[in-house]
C-alpha cells in the first residue's frame, strides 16, 4: 500500500513538473510587437482565387489575419483580369472589411498597361479610396526580366526599363496627387535590388515618391552570391547616402515545400527570418507569403509540382498549420477576436464608398 502510494505521489509530482514547465515556456514565448516604427502583415489573395473555394469569403480570409497578428494584408487587386472576378463590388469588400478588422491594406496591382493606362487606374483608385488603402505596390517582382549572373540585377535591356520606369512615375504621380497619405511601393526578388537603385538613379519622381522598397526572399535563394543581410545594408546605405526616407519591408518570405513532403515542417526557418528582420532596426515591416495554401495550384500547365501551392499558414482544410501558430506567437495574435467586430454579414457587404 505504501509502495502504492508513493507511486501515486511520484506520477503526482511529475505531472506538476510537466505542468510547470510547459506554463513556463508558454510565458517565455514573448511576442515581438514593441517596435512603432515596425509593422507585420500578412499575404492573402482575393475573389476568384486558387484557395477561395475554402477560404469561404473575404470576411473569414480578414479575420484570420487579424487572428494572426498582422496589422498589414498585402492583396492583389486587378479588376482588368475579368477571370479573376476582383471587380469595384469586390475592392469595396476589401476596404470594408479590413477596416472592421483594423487592418491596413497594401494593394499589388499589374503596370500590363500603357503609362498612361497606369496613371488613370491609380488616379481612380487612390481617388476612390483616398485614406483607406495605406499601401499601393506598383506590380510584383518586374525585376525578375533583369537577371543577369549569379541572378543579380542587369541593366542591358534598357528599353524595358525605360518602359517600366515611366510607368512607376505615371503611378507615383497619380496616386500622391489623389491621396497625399498613401505610401507607394516596389518589391524585388532574390538580390537584385540593383533594380530600385536603377530606377531612383534615373528618375526624381521614383527617388523622391517611393516610400517602400519591399524585399521577395525565400528559402532556396542560395543561389544568390549576396546575403539577406548584405542586401539590406546596401539598400539602406543607399537611402541614407541619398537622404532618402524610403523604409525596407519584407514583402513575401517562407521555406519553399518540396514535393510530396511534409507541408508544416517550415516554420523554424521563417521564425528565423522574421526574428532577425525585426531585430534588425534597417527593416520596418515583414509580410510573410502567404495564409492560406493554394491547392488548385499544385501543379503548372505541363504537369510540373508548384511549390507556391502549399506556402499558405492555413491548409485547404481551413486547418492551422503549426507555421501559423509559430507565426502568431511573434506577431503577438491572439485567438481571442475583438467583440467589437461585426459578425460575417448575410447579404451584400455595405460598400465603403458611394
Amino acid at each position: 500500500m505504501k509502495k502504492r502510494v508513493l507511486s501515486l505521489i511520484c506520477a503526482l509530482a511529475i505531472m506538476i513538473c510537466q505542468f510547470t514547465c510547459i506554463s513556463s515556456l508558454s510565458a517565455s514565448a514573448t511576442a515581438l510587437n514593441t517596435r512603432n516604427d515596425f509593422e507585420w502583415g500578412i499575404n492573402i489573395h482575393s475573389a476568384t482565387y486558387n484557395y477561395t473555394p475554402y477560404a469561404q469569403s473575404t470576411y473569414n480570409v480578414m479575420k484570420q489575419a487579424a487572428k494572426l497578428g498582422a496589422k498589414v494584408v498585402r492583396i492583389n487587386y486587378n479588376p482588368s483580369i475579368a477571370t479573376l472576378g476582383e471587380t469595384d463590388d469586390f475592392m469595396d469588400q476589401i476596404v470594408a472589411t479590413a477596416d472592421n478588422f483594423g487592418l491596413k491594406i497594401m494593394l499589388v496591382s499589374s503596370l500590363a498597361d500603357t503609362a498612361e493606362d497606369v496613371g488613370t487606374f491609380y488616379q481612380k483608385v487612390a481617388k476612390a479610396y483616398a485614406g483607406k488603402v495605406a499601401y499601393y505596390m506598383l506590380g510584383n517582382e518586374l525585376d525578375a526580366e533583369f537577371t543577369g549572373l549569379t541572378h543579380k540585377f542587369s541593366s542591358s535591356n534598357t528599353t524595358l526599363l525605360n518602359e517600366y520606369k515611366e510607368k512607376f512615375e505615371s503611378a507615383i504621380t497619380a496616386i500622391k496627387t489623389a491621396d497625399p497619405t498613401a505610401k507607394t511601393a516596389i518589391n524585388f526578388s532574390c538580390c537584385r535590388s540593383g533594380f530600385i537603385t536603377w530606377l531612383m538613379d534615373n528618375s526624381t519622381t521614383i527617388k523622391n515618391g517611393l516610400d517602400i522598397a519591399g524585399i521577395d526572399y525565400y528559402s532556396d535563394f542560395n543561389n544568390c552570391d549576396t546575403s539577406f543581410n548584405d542586401v539590406v545594408d546596401g539598400l539602406y546605405t543607399y537611402f541614407e547616402e541619398n537622404s532618402l526616407s524610403t523604409k525596407i519591408y519584407v514583402t513575401e518570405a517562407n521555406a519553399r515545400p518540396t514535393e510530396g513532403g511534409n507541408y508544416d515542417t517550415d516554420a523554424s526557418w521563417l521564425t528565423g527570418l522574421m526574428t532577425s528582420a525585426y531585430n534588425n532596426s534597417k527593416i520596418s515591416g515583414f509580410i510573410p507569403y502567404e495564409l492560406y495554401d493554394e491547392p488548385t495550384f499544385e501543379s503548372d500547365d505541363e504537369g510540373n509540382f508548384h511549390p507556391e501551392s502549399h506556402y499558405g499558414l492555413i491548409d485547404q482544410n481551413r486547418i492551422e498549420k503549426s507555421t501559423f501558430t509559430a507565426v502568431q506567437t511573434l506577431m503577438g495574435g491572439s485567438d481571442v477576436v475583438d467583440n467589437n467586430i461585426p459578425a460575417a454579414p448575410t447579404g451584400d457587404y455595405v460598400k465603403a464608398v458611394s
